[in-house]
Order: C-alpha cells, then sequence, then structure tokens
C-alpha cells in the first residue's frame, strides 16, 4: 500500500521535483500550490508536506488549522527560511522542520520516521472487489487503482 502524502508548495518547479521523486519511492502524493481546501483533505492522508511561503494565508498559519482538524496527522516543515525564530515557532504545531536545500534521502527518513512514530498507516484498508477500498479508521471510500476518494 502506498503511503499518502499531502504536499503544499506553490513553486512548480520544487513541486513536480518533490512529488515525483516521492511518487518513484512508493508514496501516493497530493500536491496543492496553495493552503485553499487543505483542512478537508488532510483526512485522506498519512502525513503533511507544507511549505511556509505561500500565496494567501501562510504556512504557519496553514499548519495551525491543519493540526487543529487532524491533530494526529505528523506535519513537516520544508522551508528556505532558515532563521532560528522560523524554526521555532514552526515547531510549535509541526513535527519536523527541514530547510531548502535538502536531500530527498533526507526528506524520505524524515517522513518515514513521522509516519512510523504516528502509528498511521493505511494498511487497514478493507478490499471490496478489484475496484474499491474502504479505509475505516478515517471513513473514507477509495478507488484502489488511482487512490482517488469516492466518499
Amino acid at each position: 500500500m502506498k503511503r499518502s502524502v499531502l504536499y503544499i508548495e506553490d513553486n512548480e518547479k520544487i513541486g513536480s521535483w518533490v512529488k515525483e521523486e516521492l511518487e518513484q519511492r512508493g508514496f501516493s502524493v497530493q500536491w496543492l500550490l496553495s493552503g485553499e481546501g487543505a483542512e478537508e483533505e488532510v483526512h485522506q492522508h498519512e502525513i503533511v508536506i507544507l511549505d511556509i511561503m505561500l500565496p494567501g494565508l501562510d504556512g504557519f498559519t496553514v499548519g495551525k488549522r491543519l493540526k487543529k482538524a487532524a491533530p494526529a496527522v505528523p506535519i513537516l516543515l520544508l522551508s528556505a527560511r532558515t532563521s532560528i525564530n522560523d524554526k521555532v515557532d514552526g515547531l510549535q504545531f509541526a513535527d519536523d522542520y527541514l530547510t531548502k536545500p535538502f536531500h530527498t534521502d533526507e526528506l524520505v527518513a524524515r517522513l518515514e520516521v513521522l509516519i512510523r512514530r504516528s502509528g498511521r498507516t493505511h494498511s487497514e484498508r478493507i478490499s471490496l472487489g478489484n475496484h474499491i477500498e474502504v479505509d475505516p479508521e478515517v471513513q473514507m471510500v477509495y478507488d484502489k487503482h488511482t487512490e482517488k476518494k469516492l466518499y
């Protein structure tokens, strides 16, 4: 079963690179260009990767809202902002903070640790036929092949 990531990053070059790298390593990635709609999507995922510098609401505001909506879902902040104040502020709600530039091996290692520590895996999904899976933990129905939420 693919591990599910909600990735919020407005930089299209970085976003497409990270999404491709994670998908090659067995993750299913939903990529949003802003925090808009993230609160509705967070429950479908095992982990969130969140950039701080976003259009509209910044990553700190989005992250706090996501943590309130889904406290059990770990959040990894991924940012070019390297000041100690930004890191400390981010770690008030986020579970980890990784600065850009970064190596994808480190990103994947951090994701795996956060997922393992949270105990949030979708391995409990129940298969119904060839195309449908139900995840009773998050009360969602998925298309098995596309990972798209059906209900």
